[in-house]
């Protein structure tokens, strides 16, 4: 009788798990069903800055390392991300489509590993086990279906975002399984824990994050009980939560110039104050998504300079923060949800002098926000009402999704309605100017561009955009215009935007595309903008070399030179080379391909792939050389 019981509770087991994991292969079909439509769309925004740094020509220990180490972004190069581009670029092509669909699939791997992990943090917290499960695949479909993850999944470069968040949960479950099954406690805590931890961390420093997250998992969870904690365990707490904690904080004391602003337009103080709301509306954007929110540009945000209006922020985080301590004992879900959520937040939204707000950084908090609803929901479920409420959430959730992802799969679409929804965004109006202007619509492109600059009166960036847009057919700018640019950048510092403008301008000028462009005027400012910034000389003079190359070699080779001198980038003497060639002055450039040459070795594979061409030609010219002697 005890037999047949058993076979029958064994079954019952096996159709339990056959069920949550068929439900879970559904929801991963539904998740790629939902973000497919957006796999068409562009690369975006700094994707073009860092991904071709990773390409690859062939498949070989040199050109991996070189693609690995190639990326310049983050104080750690971000390794483990560089490498993946790398991986992308070579199995499916250089195209958008091929990075989008790697990020979906990494998409899908993070909510497989979220469920095992919500499945632990739920057993840990009492429930029983058909409730684990339940709350686990919750917890799964409130984060994989948001809409919030959109402008992540479907944003290549956000990878870096997307690896440190699956090899940080996968750090968690490596601790939560070695905590709760002390069997092969030893792989678990000093094999997949710390190989995870080094993972994320060279993926995006955000990884950094692992120990905040396993105090706050062996906290609020286990209430690091020494009774049923194996030494093992013990000796990781010291060397995973407290040693890291540790040393972060002695780095962070040791180096102030972390928290540096001169090169923001708002103070700290100001963006203390301002984070407060970003964080808010964040919460109100994964709780209520509304996809008209949501954008790949937030730069309407208001900047908030004084406490009075920082206030009502500031109390909706004190409102939570007392929630998640009153919480700690008898509802310890809520606790560890609001504290997940925060923790998430700890590098991208506090002192760092980061841009203001961007939804990635949502990308593992809203785990947080998941186990709560997860939670709640199947502890209510006795009642239908809550049961009809989570399907027409996720369901809502699915919509949302589909209908933001259909949107990204367009280019025009994208843009024409991030600039709608987002009327005051400076970023959205000149990203939909230059899909207009790649359709030859310059006329609209011009309107939306001199509102960016009405929007963003510390960046005229636009304006200078608006110079190089007149290269492409007749613009007449007011008497007003060139003197209201040089007060400007008497007073602001160039940005990137403006120096992008500016060297386009000038290489459509060498190519006889910008007859139009008066020449003293742009002189004049960019005299004006090097006067500001001693930083930005060596980008000026690189810019006037290029201008008065047209007419004038020599005082061209002596911007070049001293250009060179105050920034010696290899790529100044690729240009100044192509120059002297253009105006067969063969012998001066062979001199300048030498200077190259002479640094060749100091170059990783990457950027001298940049010069081959170059080289090639200073080969072929000592063959004729060698050839033409008796």
């Amino acid at each position: 009788m005890d037999v047949k019981r058993l076979n029958v509770k064994t079954i019952l087991v096996i159709r339990q798990q056959v069920l949550h994991y068929g439900l879970l292969l559904g929801l991963l079909l539904c998740s790629a069903a939902m973000l497919w439509p957006g796999i068409s769309g562009p690369f975006l925004f700094d994707d073009e800055s860092n991904i071709p740094k990773s390409f690859i020509q062939a498949f070989t220990f040199d050109e991996l390392a070189a693609a690995t180490w190639a990326n310049t972004s983050g104080s750690l190069k971000r390794p483990v991300a560089a490498l993946s581009f790398a991986l992308s670029q070579y199995s499916s092509g250089p195209e958008p489509d091929g990075f989008k669909l790697h990020n979906i699939l990494i998409h899908l791997c993070i909510g497989i590993v979220l469920f095992f992990t919500a499945r632990r943090i739920f057993s840990a917290l009492h429930f029983n086990h058909k409730q684990q499960q339940w709350a686990a695949l919750l917890s799964a479909a409130f984060w994989l279906l948001h809409p919030l993850h959109i402008s992540t999944v479907l944003y290549p470069v956000q990878r870096m975002a997307q690896l440190s968040t699956l090899f940080s949960l996968l750090a968690m479950y490596s601790y939560l399984r070695a905590r709760q099954q002390p069997q092969q406690q030893g792989f678990w805590l000093f094999c997949v824990l710390p190989t995870s931890l080094l993972l994320a961390l060279f993926s995006k420093e955000n990884g950094a994050l692992i120990p905040v997250f396993l105090l706050l998992l062996e906290a609020l969870l286990f209430r690091f009980n020494k009774n049923n904690a194996s030494k093992i365990l013990q000796l990781s707490w010291y060397l995973f939560i407290a040693t890291p904690l540790l040393l972060g904080a002695i780095y962070a004391l040791s180096h102030p110039g972390l928290i540096n602003y001169n090169n923001r337009s708002f103070t700290l103080v100001e963006r203390c104050y301002t984070q407060l709301w970003v964080v808010a509306y964040y919460l109100k954007m994964i709780i209520l998504p509304n996809i008209n929110d949501m954008g790949i540009f937030h730069d309407d945000l208001k900047i908030i300079g004084s406490w009075s209006l920082a206030l009502p922020a500031a109390l909706i985080h004190i409102a939570l923060a007392g929630s998640a301590i009153i919480s700690l004992r008898k509802l310890p879900l809520i606790s560890l949800g609001i504290a997940w959520f925060y923790c998430s937040h700890l590098i991208e939204s506090t002192v760092l002098p980061l841009e203001m707000m961007f939804e990635h950084r949502n990308y593992l908090a809203v785990a947080g926000i998941a186990f709560i609803f997860a939670g709640c929901i199947v502890k209510l479920s006795h009642k239908k009402i809550f049961i009809v409420i989570a399907a027409l959430f996720i369901s809502h959730l699915a919509l949302s999704s589909y209908e933001r992802s259909s949107l990204w799969g367009n280019e025009l679409s994208l843009y024409q309605a991030n600039a709608a929804n987002h009327p005051r965004s400076a970023r959205s109006h000149v990203a939909y100017a230059n899909q207009l202007l790649l359709r030859n619509e310059i006329s609209l492109a011009s309107r939306l561009l001199t509102r960016a600059a009405e929007l963003n009166p510390t960046d005229a960036g636009p304006l200078l955009h608006l110079i190089k847009v007149s290269c492409f057919g007749p613009m007449s700018f007011s008497k007003d215009f060139y003197p209201h640019l040089l007060k400007h950048y008497s007073q602001h510092p160039l940005s990137a935007y403006g120096q992008q403008s500016l060297h386009q301008t000038s290489k459509l000028f060498v190519d006889g595309q910008c007859q139009s462009l008066d020449l003293n005027n742009f002189i004049q400012l960019l005299d004006t903008i090097s006067g500001y910034a001693d930083r930005r000389t060596a980008e000026i003079l690189l810019i006037k070399a290029r201008l008065a190359s047209r007419s004038d070699m020599n005082t061209a080779l002596s911007y070049y030179n001293k250009s060179y001198a105050l920034a010696p980038d290899p790529r100044t003497l690729s240009e100044q080379a192509a120059m002297l060639i253009k105006a067969q002055r063969l012998d001066a450039a062979i001199a300048v391909v030498e200077k190259l040459l002479a640094i060749k070795n100091s170059l990783n594979p990457t950027r001298l792939r940049e010069f081959n061409a170059l080289f090639n030609w200073y080969n072929k010219q000592l063959e004729t050389t060698a050839g033409d002697r008796p």
